[in-house]
């Protein structure tokens, strides 16, 4: 289950989180130039958020670009997990921004939703609307299928990153610093072949970059700017195998909300908490 509609209450079909999806997709495709250090701890890094028996934590999507207008567009994007295994959870995502018309906003919050599975059945709330529909839980989910992001991650190609000299601080942390490596294509490469990689290169501001917690091995950040869209994610406040009460996955009804039926699904369900106006 990735988090993507398979209903909707009104609003965007489109996916959520496209420009961290171009980052981190990007890395699963790179051939292989790594340098020993750099995949050795993302190894480590990865293996925590996989092995994870539960998890809090905030991830923060920040997107900078430019509107067709010309003017700043700026969308900040919020998920706030928990998770159980082997499969509650509890996400709350919201959206706002600034730079966008009045349409746009009212789409873009449409996608603010929050979703409960207490381990029997799933519930995805709209409060804009103050509705809700139900479906059965999954008999299993893993940490990385519940966000976006956290999906992205599982797919990074570990053998093409490399670390930086210097990491600094990122959130009052010290960090290791590593980047996505992007090597020349082989000598058989055709002209075409080199011409659309170099006219690729000349957009790419900054290559994706990892801030790793020394000590604790966590992500912390991951930036990159290509073509006028500069991207920054965070993950903040995060805490691995804690014991998370019954309560953090329970739903409870608002004032007034009213059941939606959902579309049927064959698999676990595949919900989409937010969208990106077009």
């Amino acid at each position: 289950m990735s988090i993507r509609p398979a209903f909707h209450m009104a609003g965007p079909s489109s996916s959520a989180f496209v420009a961290a999806s171009l980052a981190l997709t990007l890395l699963s495709t790179l051939p292989s130039a790594a340098s020993a250090d750099g995949k050795e701890i993302l190894t480590k890094t990865l293996a925590l958020y996989k092995n994870a028996k539960s998890f809090q934590g905030t991830v923060i999507v920040k997107e900078i670009g430019s509107g067709k207008n010309g003017k700043q567009v700026v969308i900040t994007r919020t998920e706030r997990i928990q998770y159980q295994s082997p499969n509650k959870f509890h996400v709350e995502a919201n959206s706002v921004a600034s730079g966008l018309d009045t349409a746009q906003i009212q789409q873009l919050q449409a996608g603010n939703l929050k979703i409960f599975c207490d381990g029997k059945q799933t519930i995805i709330y709209s409060p804009l609307q103050n509705k809700f529909a139900k479906r059965p839980a999954p008999p299993a989910i893993t940490l990385f299928q519940i966000s976006e992001v956290l999906l992205k991650l599982q797919a990074i190609n570990i053998s093409s990153v490399k670390m930086l000299p210097n990491g600094g601080t990122v959130q009052g942390r010290p960090v290791v610093m590593i980047e996505s490596v992007l090597p020349p294509l082989p000598k058989t490469a055709t002209p075409e072949e080199q011409k659309k990689l170099n006219d690729y290169l000349k957009t790419i501001k900054q290559s994706p970059r990892f801030s790793v917690d020394k000590e604790k091995n966590t992500l912390l950040n991951i930036t990159q700017s290509i073509a006028g869209l500069s991207l920054q994610i965070d993950f903040t406040s995060q805490l691995f195998n804690p014991a998370l009460p019954p309560s953090s996955f329970q739903f409870a009804a608002p004032k007034g909300a009213t059941v939606v039926q959902a579309k049927p699904a064959s698999g676990p369900p595949q919900m989409n908490p937010g969208g990106k106006p077009k």
